[in-house]
């Protein structure tokens, strides 16, 4: 973890293999995960201002950088390349996403499932609330497979000759992020596999 070892270099200590010091990390990382994707669940159910949409954005993106001194699997770094990318474009662009609500909506639906996610994670490095880690994990697994898959798809599918049309970089962000989410899917269902049917 990056975070972990900056901090290694400024002090001089060496903690970076330290269980309660990455314990403390994550902590850390999921509640802002969980407080980020809140504001976006209400986003993606309710809010129809611009302003709103606008701050969605500037917001994935302070997160995500701050995000990067916490990653701890290659494919994360991936996403969140792809996910600054797509930032940068919307500022610069000064893209419409009233007009786009459709797309803009399709991509940050994507994080609902990362709440679950997070309260998942904050489960195993605590230790607090083991006996609901099942219940939270088929819930990840349905809400993930549900909104990055069949919703995030669908969007895809149904509008790529548009997409294709009105941007490539558009394009070809939807083809990576569905990609991982994919690759992410597969891993979820194997692993879900193992432990309600092999019991493993």
């Amino acid at each position: 973890m990056l975070i972990l070892s900056l901090y290694d270099a400024i002090t001089g200590y060496s903690v970076k293999d330290e269980p309660y010091m990455i314990c403390a990390a994550k902590v850390i990382d999921n509640v802002v995960a969980i407080l980020q994707n809140l504001f976006i669940a209400y986003v993606y159910f309710f809010s129809t201002n611009p302003s709103t949409f606008h701050f969605t954005v500037k917001l994935v993106f302070i997160i995500a950088l701050v995000g990067w001194f916490f990653i701890t699997h290659y494919e994360i770094y991936i996403h969140h390349i792809i996910l600054y990318a797509i930032c940068i474009f919307a500022f610069s662009r000064k893209l419409d996403l009233v007009k786009h609500k459709d797309s803009f909506k399709a991509f940050i639906g994507t994080e609902l499932s990362t709440i679950f996610l997070s309260i998942r994670d904050l489960i195993k490095a605590t230790g607090y609330g083991m006996p609901y880690l099942a219940v939270v994990n088929v819930i990840f697994a349905l809400v993930f497979l549900y909104t990055r898959i069949y919703l995030f798809g669908k969007h895809f599918y149904n509008n790529m000759k548009n997409i294709w049309d009105y941007t490539r970089f558009g394009f070809f962000s939807f083809v990576v992020i569905f990609a991982l989410n994919l690759y992410w899917s597969q891993k979820i269902i194997y692993k879900g596999y193992q432990e309600l049917i092999c019991g493993s």
